[in-house]
């Protein structure tokens, strides 16, 4: 018999603490494009204290392949055999590191993150991450190369029609748009 998935909002992919009960699951099976990263949210769950939500990033093999051929790495490295210097450096490329902060406003209430909990789920090193592996097998993923997928994104801001920006959607808009220019050219 499958073990029921449960996620709380004082918990991570290792365990629960705390006394609150499970959150009520919402699919929203959505991907987007994070700073040039893709990422997809299968569901978010409502809990007593707030919102918890799945998120996956998207990984090539070839680019966590040159990530750890750079560094020397394999699946038991760890920071004893590298200079402070070092560490930042690979911390800094490592491909599944990820400076994403969310927020989200309902109902006209804004609730920032307050923590995270991560794993990795890795091809070259597939006995690396239980949690992120049940993970995947919880909402059927796999990796497989896809070379006819060539469709384009395109980043939209979507709001009300009477909604006018502020200085602050001004400047983060400019800065995107910098961004993306150094970036795509």
């Amino acid at each position: 018999m499958e073990k029921k998935y449960k996620v709380f909002y004082q918990g991570s992919l290792y365990g629960h603490f705390g006394r609150d009960r499970a959150g009520k699951e919402i699919a929203v099976n959505k991907s987007f494009t994070w700073g040039g990263e893709e990422w997809l949210v299968p569901s978010v769950y409502f809990c007593g204290k707030g919102l918890v939500a799945d998120m996956f990033k998207k990984v090539s093999i070839e680019s966590f392949r040159e990530f750890i051929e750079k560094f020397g790495l394999d699946e038991n490295s760890d920071c004893d055999g590298f200079s402070d210097e070092q560490q930042a450096e690979i911390e800094a490329e490592n491909p599944l590191n990820s400076d994403i902060f969310a927020s989200i406003q309902f109902g006209g209430r804004k609730s920032d993150m307050e923590f995270s909990s991560s794993d990795c789920w890795n091809p070259l090193f597939p006995d690396s991450g239980d949690a992120a592996e049940a993970l995947l097998d919880r909402y059927g993923l796999i990796q497989r190369v896809c070379p006819e997928n060539t469709r384009k994104y395109k980043d939209v801001l979507v709001h009300r029609k009477d909604y006018e920006l502020t200085e602050l959607d001004n400047t983060f808009i400019e800065q995107l748009v910098k961004a993306k220019r150094k970036t795509f050219g």
